[in-house]
C-alpha cells in the first residue's frame, strides 16, 4: 500500500477487534433475525427496510439525547447552518436549496 500503510483486517466474530460492527450484528440478530423465519429474499429485504425505518425515524437513541437519528440530524443541520455555509463557502441565499438537496433520501 502507499505511504507504508497496511490494511489491518479483523477476524470475523471478534468483538475485541471490531466492537462496533459486532454490537450492530448482535442487536440486529436479537431484534429481528432470531424472531422471524424467512422463506424468500424479498421477505428479508422488506423486514430489513422496516427495521431500518423504525431504527432511524421512530426509535430514540441515548447517544442522541433520546432523539431519533433523523431528528438529531435535522436539529444538528439547523444549529450548524452558518458554520456549514462558511465551510462550504456558500451564499446564504442558496442555503435553503442546499439543505433541501441534503435532506433528500438516498436513491437506490
Amino acid at each position: 500500500m502507499e505511504g507504508n500503510i497496511q490494511a489491518n483486517y479483523c477476524d470475523p466474530g471478534s468483538p475485541r477487534q471490531n466492537g462496533r460492527i459486532e454490537w450492530f450484528n448482535s442487536e440486529l440478530r436479537d431484534e429481528l433475525l432470531s424472531h422471524e423465519v424467512f422463506y424468500f429474499m424479498g421477505e428479508i429485504r422488506f423486514m430489513l427496510a422496516e427495521h431500518r425505518q423504525n431504527y432511524k425515524h421512530y426509535r430514540p437513541h441515548s447517544a442522541f439525547r433520546r432523539q431519533t437519528p433523523a431528528k438529531f440530524a435535522e436539529t444538528w443541520k439547523f444549529r450548524n447552518q452558518p458554520r456549514l455555509a462558511k465551510l462550504l463557502d456558500l451564499d446564504p441565499e442558496n442555503w435553503t436549496t442546499v439543505m433541501r438537496v441534503w435532506s433528500r433520501p438516498a436513491r437506490r
